[in-house]
């Protein structure tokens, strides 16, 4: 077996490794289960000044706390793995 397809194989191996078995509904399941909205009946909020707004007034570091930063570290991880990815 060449260094590649070993290489691959490893990464395959890592990859399945970390799935886990999922339970998936049927498409006559899943559509029986769908959720059902009444957008009329629904109060939808409303910006006070919509568009595109400059706050001064608040730091980064505030703001910090408030950031999803998994999908950040997702992508840094899938890169660390790609074997001659330079990113």
């Amino acid at each position: 077996m060449s260094a590649l397809n070993q290489k691959y194989g490893k990464l395959r191996e890592e990859h399945n490794s970390r799935q886990k078995e999922r339970k998936l509904l049927s498409i006559y399941d899943a559509r029986q289960n769908r959720l059902v909205t009444d957008w009329k009946a629904t109060a939808l909020f409303h910006p006070l000044k919509p568009g595109y707004q400059i706050l001064d007034n608040i730091s980064v570091n505030d703001l910090v706390k408030y950031i999803d930063w998994t999908f950040f570290f997702l992508r840094v991880e899938a890169f660390r793995t790609i074997p001659g990815h330079s990113e």
